[in-house]
């Protein structure tokens, strides 16, 4: 609780930068190490080290009001880093700028990483899947879950996504038609009678290739479903478990055997993304109320539209039902891939006048800890 202690300590990274007007960029780090009461030696060897690191040698000595966009956020990257802090806030570290300085970020956070405890706020899933350990995604103020990435694709992704696609009916119809003149060429002779039913035949067992395809797959598993269909092209959902994630290199090296029998041109394997649990565990657009907060106008008067709103018209009121209806399912469908983690900190929630108790006790024990830390001014506070 030395609040001295820990601005030592602490590193922070603001959405927006924050640089002196008149300060060189190695005026920069030289300051804010300083600040944290670095030795000289240690401030002299950290600004080299950190200039090198930065890619910023020869703006040492430019004012930070002479950098582009990018430059000022590694600056702004490299002044909470500086100093030995073992705790580092960023706040969207790569907000506006551009895919070059974000990879020079994204290198700077991975060299300085070991040894600290980075919290980092982001909207970008590939930039919180590459650095994070662990991830916590929060919606409507609200945190929804928190786990390393494979925990989450795990819990809340809906498992592999195996894509397959087939050779086209024109490129098979192609094919038939080099053999058909290839096996006539010694004799000079094409049979357009023979072309002419290939061509058909294929055209008639075309609509089945995807049910030939999906049976051979469920022959080793059971509850491979299908995601959707589009032209040649089949994506099916595996689920993500140890049971089915060994049944692969089988099943993949079949599949392989058979690929004429079965027609597939090329398939391909990979995981949820992190969009995809995203999209599910946030689910903000069907759930307007967590957002919008009502003034104690508003509230009045769906009040009073309670009491003695009779003239509703039938549709608004068939649009309402069907809204909350959409709502409910919404909801259930969340708690089906929502965990009990959290359940017993829902059932811990203080209400009334407990509520009421826990605040102004914590109250004292923020006001204990601050007297504390200056009892010289409780002293002076006393005696005035």
């Amino acid at each position: 609780t030395d609040i001295k202690i820990i601005r030592k300590r602490l590193g922070f990274v603001p959405q927006y930068n924050i640089l002196c007007d008149r300060l060189t960029v190695k005026e920069h780090l030289e300051f804010f190490s300083a600040l944290k009461d670095s030795p000289p030696k240690l401030i002299e060897d950290e600004t080299k080290k950190m200039l090198e690191d930065l890619g910023l040698e020869n703006k040492s000595k430019n004012y930070s009001t002479q950098l582009s966009g990018g430059m000022k956020r590694k600056l702004s990257i490299a002044i909470a880093f500086i100093g030995n802090s073992t705790t580092v806030i960023l706040d969207e570290p790569t907000a506006g700028v551009d895919p070059f300085a974000r990879r020079a970020i994204w290198d700077l956070i991975l060299k300085y990483k070991r040894g600290r405890t980075i919290v980092l706020s982001t909207h970008h899933l590939d930039e919180a899947e590459l650095l994070s350990d662990r991830l916590a995604i929060i919606s409507s103020g609200e945190l929804k879950c928190i786990g390393t990435t494979m925990d989450l694709k795990q819990k809340y992704g809906e498992g592999y996504n195996l894509i397959v696609e087939l050779t086209s009916i024109s490129d098979e119809n192609e094919l038939r038609k080099q053999q058909q003149q290839s096996a006539n060429s010694t004799n000079d002779i094409l049979d357009p009678v023979n072309v002419e039913l290939n061509i058909t035949n294929s055209n008639t067992n075309s609509t089945t290739r995807f049910g030939y395809l999906t049976e051979f797959l469920k022959s080793y598993m059971s509850d491979i479903r299908i995601k959707e269909e589009h032209g040649d092209q089949i994506t099916y959902i595996i689920i993500d478990d140890a049971e089915h994630t060994k049944i692969f290199p089988k099943m993949f090296a079949d599949l392989d055997e058979n690929r004429n029998q079965y027609h597939v041109k090329s398939y391909g394997l990979s995981n949820s993304s992190l969009e995809q649990v995203f999209l599910r565990v946030a689910d903000e657009k069907k759930r307007p109320k967590d957002y919008k907060r009502l003034s104690r106008s508003k509230k009045m008067k769906i009040l009073v539209k309670k009491c003695f709103g009779k003239n509703e018209t039938k549709e608004e009121q068939n649009e309402d039902t069907t809204n909350e209806a959409e709502n409910n399912n919404d909801q259930e469908q969340f708690n089906e891939y929502s965990t009990d983690e959290w359940s017993s900190y829902a059932d811990e929630r203080y209400t009334s006048i407990s509520y009421l108790a826990v605040q102004v006790s914590g109250l004292f024990i923020k006001r204990f800890h601050r007297t504390k830390r200056n009892i010289k001014a409780l002293l002076s506070e006393i005696l005035l």
